[in-house]
């Protein structure tokens, strides 16, 4: 035909030089005429184009990627335009576009504004850090934006600046947004949690403790950090706690955290004292604890709390004293509740009365006691009732039932038992056996009746 004939990338081997390996060359044969217009040679064109195949080809798995990538990644990554009017308009996306927003990318594409699903709020957060950006430079941003059924979803943006190969002078976005709305959710979650724990940590004044055993770091809210006499920004360590930790509880204390460390327990519950380290004062901790250990049952961190009871520890001490006080009193003490339900039976009590302290409490003391006497020293139970409600207080000589049931005659005190807001709860009563000096006035109104008879015989 005397027309060229073009071969392109065509591949060759060069049989001396086997070590270039495959190479790629365009071909071009044209024809050679002589006078006569008859095709009487060919002339051969060479080009090497193995660099232009492996770039073709690089490219070409770089989109094939790209396009795998996009469509199985669960994230939605965009490019867009900045148009004169400094706008930023997408003109290229892919991955998760419906389930982000509800919509598919053709609609977003036609929108063209990545305005329409960002809530109002947030645009123009996301805008201040976009526009300040220069080429090369990125930013992130948390969006929250309204998908197509109305619920609010919440996007981690990462934006990066650079300038458009089409034209130097225009700039384009590149950016990838990942669904965050769960991991929000847990963080909001997580922080009504911190809160209510803070709620109730305050109420009941209760410190968290939080030791890495790996590091050996301790981390103590302020509460404890107050108890123990530490600075609020000073780093507490393992020894800066057992330092301060009573020398006679120190013992103590290190077992109860051996038996936390072992995997076995894994647990730790003690009270012990406490040296303040700034006045020296002696306070008394309740500290609970949970240890975590790793896959090889390696302890590695154990959390719990401290609660200050210096002031129960106090309390308890006077209730043990009084205790032991009611205990050896000579008089019977007996408490009833508002049912007049027997709580508590001194020792006294018993050898008075008879009955053991198993033996009454939990029942009515009227039952017990039998007390069937229409008048109190000439004073009625009603008028004696009535007083010791006004009052809070009444004493007198009754004539109580003893077990076995013979009578003994006593002088009691009962006094109403009133909590923090004035309300009654009880009653404490002190009961004194009063049989033998009943018998000896008996015996002196004996005798001062046989000495009036006998001053009645002289005077007549």
């Amino acid at each position: 035909t005397g027309l060229p004939i073009r071969f392109h990338d065509r591949p060759f081997v060069f049989p001396d030089q086997p070590e270039r390996g495959v190479t790629f060359w365009d071909w071009t044969l044209k024809p050679v005429k002589n006078e006569a217009g008859e095709v009487d040679g060919l002339v051969f064109s060479l080009v090497e184009t193995t660099e232009r195949k492996k770039a073709e080809e690089a490219l070409q798995a770089s989109e094939e990627r790209h396009r795998t990538i996009s469509d199985i990644t669960t994230d939605f990554v965009f490019s867009c335009v900045k148009t004169p009017q400094k706008e930023f308009v997408i003109d290229w996306m892919a991955g998760a576009t419906e389930k982000m927003f509800g919509y598919s990318a053709s609609e977003i594409r036609d929108k063209r504004s990545w305005k329409f699903t960002v809530q109002p709020q947030d645009v123009s957060i996301f805008e201040e850090k976009i526009t300040g950006l220069k080429r090369g430079q990125s930013s992130v941003s948390e969006l929250r934006v309204t998908h197509r059924n109305g619920s609010t979803r919440w996007l981690e943006i990462v934006a990066r600046m650079r300038q458009d190969d089409s034209n130097p002078k225009n700039y384009r976005l590149f950016g990838a947004c990942r669904d965050i709305t769960e991991r929000k959710k847990a963080e909001e979650e997580l922080i009504e949690t911190r809160n209510r724990l803070s709620i109730a940590t305050e109420a009941a004044r209760i410190g968290i403790h939080d030791y890495d055993i790996v590091v050996n770091s301790v981390q103590w809210d302020e509460r404890i950090r107050e108890i123990w006499g530490v600075e609020p920004d000073e780093p507490v360590t393992y020894e800066t706690f057992i330092d301060n930790v009573h020398p006679d509880d120190r013992a103590t204390v290190q077992a109860e955290m051996n038996k936390a460390l072992d995997s076995e327990k894994g647990e730790f519950y003690a009270e012990y004292r406490v040296i303040n380290r700034k006045d020296k004062t002696v306070r008394w901790v309740y500290a609970t604890g949970k240890t975590f250990f790793d896959d090889n049952h390696n302890a590695v961190r154990l959390i719990g709390t401290a609660e200050a009871i210096t002031e129960r520890k106090k309390a308890e001490e006077i209730l043990r004293e009084q205790n032991v006080a009611i205990s050896s009193a000579p008089d019977a003490i007996f408490s009833t509740d508002n049912s007049f339900v027997i709580k508590s039976w001194n020792k006294a009590a018993e050898k008075i009365f008879g009955w053991t302290a198993e033996e009454v409490i939990g029942k009515a003391s009227t039952s017990i006691f039998n007390i069937k006497y229409p008048t109190l020293n000439g004073v009625s139970r009603e008028q004696a009732s009535k007083k010791l409600l006004n009052s809070g207080f009444w004493k007198g000589e009754v004539i109580y039932h003893k077990k076995g049931g013979s009578t003994i005659p006593v002088s009691v005190s009962i006094s109403l038992v009133k909590d923090k807001d004035d309300n009654v709860t009880g009653t404490v009563a002190v009961v004194h056996d009063i049989s033998k000096r009943k018998i000896r006035e008996q015996k002196m109104k004996q005798t001062l009746n046989i000495a009036r008879y006998r001053a009645e015989e002289l005077e007549e």
